[in-house]
């Protein structure tokens, strides 16, 4: 790391020199931070990564971190990333930004869920946390990220409450409904899926002829795979007339519907 602030060249020290970095990477002296804020308002001095609305104090002091020596914005954003979420994560209003520049990967996907469920009510937080993890959560030739969704199949409960407190917000829903069918590649963790069943069936109702409905049926199929998932789906109440009512609806609904259908007649309970 180097020895000294960039914008006073005066040498890091921990006390009012201690080097803090902020979101785009770079780092300078707290002494300077703190006088480049203006109620809250902070502009890198390199005006790389325009500005963020945050208290100063929020900012990590950084320690033993080398940076590019051609590329001061190649810091480790992911780490930094995760210890200011540690910081600011009881405040709304800072997560609020904070979410809006999540980084490529995460060293705490813990955290960030945790965080995440903390202020799901928050639509604007939920809807950037739910976007990266789409995205996080789509197949790279081929390959999935299984630690990542291990770590989200862990939280079934938590996605379980979004989808009831999102049953009116249909972008929401839809993006939840989303990653759940991404979360379905991960097949040995079917069973920790049983709770989102009885949801996933009344679902299909939201949207009868919409993106909604076509989703939830698509999580059911790909769960329905599972011999165990297939018998607990033919569990809930009135589930074979609920399925029923979207037959020939369309005709991807109905594909799907047959599909589950056969499969619980299949098994012998």
């Amino acid at each position: 790391m180097n020895s000294h602030c960039d914008i006073c060249f005066e040498l890091f020290d921990d006390g009012a020199k201690a080097p803090r970095i902020i979101p785009c990477g770079h780092v300078l002296c707290q002494e300077c931070l703190h006088q480049s804020a203006k109620s809250c308002i902070i502009q890198c001095p390199w005006r790389c990564h325009g500005t963020w609305v945050m208290d100063s104090r929020y900012f990590p002091v950084l320690r033993h971190v080398t940076l590019a020596p051609t590329d001061p914005c190649t810091i480790h954003h992911e780490q930094t990333w995760c210890e200011q979420l540690d910081q600011v994560k009881h405040r709304k209003d800072l997560c609020v930004k904070l979410f809006q520049s999540i980084p490529q990967r995460l060293t705490n996907p813990d955290l960030f869920l945790q965080v995440l469920s903390w202020h799901s009510s928050e639509t604007q937080i939920l809807q950037h946390g739910l976007r990266w993890l789409w995205q996080a959560t789509v197949p790279v030739e081929g390959k999935i990220n299984h630690e990542l969704l291990w770590t989200l199949a862990k939280h079934i409960p938590v996605i379980q409450l979004w989808i009831a407190d999102h049953l009116h917000h249909d972008l929401v829903l839809l993006q939840i409904l989303q990653l759940v069918l991404h979360m379905t590649a991960l097949t040995v963790a079917y069973p920790l899926f049983q709770p989102l069943l009885p949801l996933l069936i009344d679902i299909q109702f939201h949207d009868q002829q919409g993106n909604i409905a076509v989703c939830a049926l698509a999580i059911l199929h790909n769960l329905s795979l599972s011999k165990v998932n297939c018998s607990k789906i033919a569990e809930v109440p009135f589930v074979h007339q609920k399925l029923q009512k979207s037959l020939g609806l369309t005709p991807r609904k109905t594909h799907l519907v047959t599909a589950i259908l056969d499969r619980m007649g299949s098994i012998h309970l």
